[in-house]
């Protein structure tokens, strides 16, 4: 038996050369749907060998790919070849043959293969002797249990999810040493049930890595050794925020700790556990407005402005209105500002919700400092933006652009600081801005905000951009803007409309 497989390209070039009973053999394939990469399985008279190539149209029906069909191909012909060497065919063959051709694979040969792709094969084997049942060529499979023809090796993992009560059952009553009812069983012979429940939250809730989680409760061991931090990419630590319940589980086990008097490196400190894993703590920010109560991470500090600084300084205000703090990361309402008629309300705030990371605090810095350019920080800086402050009216477009940018350089894969982006970054961000058709106003927004990340870069914690991408070029020459600004587009009013205007006010 020799093997081969369609290539419908090659019947169409060599069609014409074939003699006249197959001139067909292109009209042949597309009716009977053959796909390339099909198995066909001839003879030494060059004709069909069935059932195979009626097995191998099936999976070519069923949608197998080509080269698991090759795998399939391969396998079946060496057991063929096997039966036929025994005097069998695949029809006629028995238990006791195949029994024999796994020996012969797996013990026999000179280079015997493996559990793993023996598996492989006998699955293969399984589902020609099912198909060949199920199309009405054999009576029976040859195999009384199919199943127990591989190694018997399970190559993934046979895992069983745990229902949410099963699991709080499992961590209460069988690593707590509670009854069910929740009362605490005298009888329990576990030890340290405290340190049990709050590793298996930590474990579960957390996302630590195992190294991290086999190290957080080490003062239980009750050793003198010197506890240190794992040297891993944070060698300061690293920040391991907790659900509020696994926190509380455990706060319960550090003061069990606390008072049983842990000592570690002869020194009694329980607080060398809450800096060595800073994963015990968790950090909650109530949002009341929202109804809700939601846990993140503590926002970095700013190296200019404190965290309950106004944001609204040197202008007249609104009187018994607050005004928002630097520290707030959610949103600045500017309520304390009067609101102009033809600007809508959601327009006179600041989100921050859309500007995720280290992005956060950066943003609210930008808009601190053109809400505020006389500054005393500012101007300790160095950096001079004038004395006006930026128009409420404008905030959402200086939002916008620095949401475009950043939506950009996330998807160029250029990381979140502008430290990291070359001039040639930059410049390629307003070209693909170009070829999307941007207005020259969008285009002088994304200009500005690129160019303001390298002017304010000695005022931006963690700094800027490191390069103006445009050296000594203007805005509008940056976005191609080439309208004559010196006449004036309004158009004038006809005198049908002022004469009107007039008379009605005479009257």
């Amino acid at each position: 038996m020799d093997l081969y497989f369609v290539k419908r390209p090659l019947v169409e070039r060599y069609a014409e050369g074939l003699p006249e009973a197959s001139a067909g053999a292109v009209s042949l394939v597309d009716r009977r749907v053959l796909p390339d990469g099909m198995p066909v399985v001839l003879g030494a008279d060059m004709n069909p060998v069935e059932p195979l190539c009626s097995w191998f149209r099936h999976l070519a029906y069923l949608g197998r790919d080509p080269e698991t069909m090759r795998s399939y191909a391969y396998v079946v012909l060496r057991l063929a070849d096997y039966l036929a060497f025994r005097g069998r065919d695949l029809l006629s063959a028995t238990e006791g043959d195949l029994v024999a051709y796994r020996r012969q694979r797996l013990e026999l040969r000179a280079v015997p293969i493996g559990p793993e792709t023996w598996d492989r094969e006998s699955s293969t084997v399984n589902g020609l002797f099912a198909w060949l049942r199920k199309a009405g060529h054999l009576t029976h499979g040859p195999l009384r249990m199919p199943k127990a023809y591989g190694s018997g090796m399970f190559h993934g993992m046979q895992v069983r999810h745990l229902a949410l009560e099963q699991y709080l059952f499992f961590r209460d009553v069988g690593l707590g040493g509670q009854r069910p009812d929740g009362e605490v069983d005298s009888a329990f012979r576990g030890g340290f049930p405290h340190r049990n429940r709050a590793a298996a939250e930590l474990a579960l809730m957390t996302g630590m890595r195992k190294r991290e989680w086999s190290t957080v409760l080490l003062p239980e061991l009750f050793t003198s050794a010197e506890l240190t931090r794992p040297k891993d990419d944070h060698p300061g630590g690293e920040l391991i925020f907790a659900p509020f319940d696994t926190h509380r589980i455990g706060g319960v086990f550090a003061g069990w700790l606390k008072r049983r008097g842990v000592t570690v490196g002869g020194k009694q400190d329980i607080r060398r556990l809450r800096n060595r894993t800073r994963g015990v703590r968790l950090m909650t920010t109530a949002d009341w407005a929202h109804n809700s109560v939601h846990h993140a991470p503590p926002a970095p500090e700013s190296k200019l402005f404190r965290p309950d600084e106004p944001v609204l300084q040197g202008r007249p205000l609104r009187s018994g209105i607050e005004v928002p703090a630097f520290g707030r990361s959610d949103r600045w309402p500017f309520d304390a500002v009067r609101r102009p008629a033809n600007v809508a309300p959601a327009h006179w705030v600041a989100i921050f919700k859309l500007f995720p990371g280290e992005w956060n605090m950066r943003i609210r810095e930008l808009l601190m400092v053109v809400l505020n350019p006389q500054h005393p920080a500012l101007l300790d800086t160095g950096v001079d933006l004038g004395r006006d402050p930026m128009d409420l009216r404008t905030m959402p477009k200086f939002l916008s652009g620095f949401r475009t940018l950043i939506a950009w350089t996330t998807q160029e894969s250029l990381g979140p600081h502008p430290l990291a982006w070359t001039s040639s970054d930059m410049h390629r961000f307003l070209t693909s801005k170009e070829d999307a058709d941007r207005s020259p106003a969008s285009l002088r927004l994304y200009a500005k905000s690129v160019r303001l990340l390298h002017k304010l870069s000695p005022a931006l914690t963690g700094g800027g951009l490191p390069a103006d991408p445009w050296p000594g070029r203007t805005i509008r020459a940056i976005a191609n803007d080439t309208r004559d600004t010196s006449e004036l587009t309004t158009p004038n009013i006809r005198p049908e409309t002022w004469f009107a205007l007039v008379v009605c006010h005479e009257r």
